[in-house]
């Protein structure tokens, strides 16, 4: 697939295209050092540790859920370990102009930059793109690369935190505590593992059950049960592909009160059931 193309701005030119995507859960028959070069840009994000060398230097672990770019026509090499198995997902794309400037400044001489994802938003990035290709939905395409370029801007963006290392935080993490969105989003989080009601979200803030939900909603246009939701399967989806969570575990974890009402929950919001779900992502090959 190729989507994407050149676009300017303030006179400047500058080109992305995503040329593939992919997300899958590799089985490994063999004991080595598996090596990669690609003729174009690379993130890779890997969801278990995995020990990496990159060129002729030494072997290190990328920890889990970390990210990495690695610039055109760079060696590195994977450790594979046989009758182990490994989940990632990666995109391949191409740069120009400005843009790609930018990125060989990003990855400096060395050809490669780790990124620490904390709150999730690289991974959700390629959740989405490869979501978006998947369904082929009207408008894929736009998606497809809308998520990209917005994926692209949060890696320009992310502030440096050690050599070759930068982290990517949301901007949920970013705004301001006092918010009320941050506050209840926060606290979502904080207590992802409970059956919570829109009366604990009202009660964290004082307030009436009433007054709340009319606050909430006018102020983020969403209300709060579906907030709770949102951010419910948000976290069940990493539970299921990235950690490898069972959907009776995943139901356990976020505090559905048995496997069968999540699942009704996961398919109402997601318009497929969890077991589905988990077998379309980590089969299905993208190119």
């Amino acid at each position: 697939m190729h989507f994407g193309g050149n676009f300017d701005l303030d006179g400047q030119r500058f080109s992305a295209r995503l040329v593939s995507a992919l997300t899958e859960v590799r089985q490994f028959k063999s004991d080595c050092w598996f090596p990669s070069c690609w003729n174009h840009w690379v993130i890779d994000m890997v969801h278990a540790d995995q020990h990496h060398r990159i060129g002729d230097g030494k072997a290190f672990v990328r920890e889990a859920g970390s990210a990495v770019i690695y610039r055109p026509k760079l060696r590195y090499w994977e450790r594979q370990e046989a009758g182990k198995s490994q989940y990632e997902s990666w995109i391949i794309f191409n740069l120009g102009g400005q843009l790609e400037q930018t990125f060989q400044s990003l990855v400096g001489r060395a050809g490669y930059c780790h990124f620490r994802d904390p709150d999730h938003v690289v991974t959700n990035h390629l959740r989405n793109i490869s979501e978006h290709a998947f369904h082929r939905r009207q408008g894929f395409e736009l998606l497809a690369q809308g998520e990209m370029l917005g994926l692209l801007g949060r890696f320009i963006a992310a502030p440096q935190v050690g050599s070759h290392l930068r982290e990517v935080r949301s901007l949920e993490s970013l705004a301001q505590a006092g918010s009320m969105e941050a506050r209840i989003e926060a606290f979502i989080r904080a207590h992802i593992n409970q059956p919570l009601t829109v009366a604990d979200l009202a009660g964290h803030l004082n307030q009436s059950v009433s007054a709340f939900g009319h606050a909430y909603a006018k102020q983020t246009g969403e209300t709060p049960y579906r907030a709770i939701t949102r951010l419910k399967m948000e976290a069940a989806k990493r539970l299921l592909i990235d950690q490898g969570s069972s959907v009776k575990q995943t139901a356990q974890h976020l505090g559905f009160s048995s496997e069968y009402q999540f699942s009704r929950a996961f398919k109402r919001n997601e318009g497929v059931a969890p077991k589905l779900y988990v077998k379309a992502m980590t089969a299905k090959h993208l190119d």
